[in-house]
């Protein structure tokens, strides 16, 4: 999953900088993560085929492409949605600052 954000920030790298360039990358990874893992599109399949087999195998009752799929649809949005948190941490951290800022009265109103 290194990859997938290395090669996110990678591509277009000039887009990184603008505050709606790098939203479209973002929407751009994101319908891949959906189209690749969570619609039956044959998709996975199509990109693994050469690198797993479907025979069994030991550890692999149903095959390694069937392996390989399970466990990455285990965390397959977790690296987009660290990549969402890392995008919005400055203004979230700000808000916070300046909510902490705040009287005490008025922060719990």
């Amino acid at each position: 999953f290194f990859l997938m954000v290395y090669v996110t920030m990678r591509i277009g790298k000039h887009l990184n900088y603008t505050k709606y360039g790098i939203r479209f990358k973002l929407a751009c990874v994101a319908l891949c993560i959906f189209l690749l893992w969570d619609v039956d599109t044959g998709l996975f399949r199509m990109l693994h085929f050469a690198f797993l087999g479907t025979e069994p195998k030991l550890g692999a009752t149903n095959g390694s492409m069937w392996e390989w799929y399970f466990r990455s649809t285990l965390d397959h949005w977790s690296t987009f949605l660290g990549m969402i948190f890392a995008l919005n941490y400055p203004i979230t951290s700000l808000f916070f600052r300046k909510l902490e800022a705040r009287p005490w009265r008025e922060e719990w109103a």
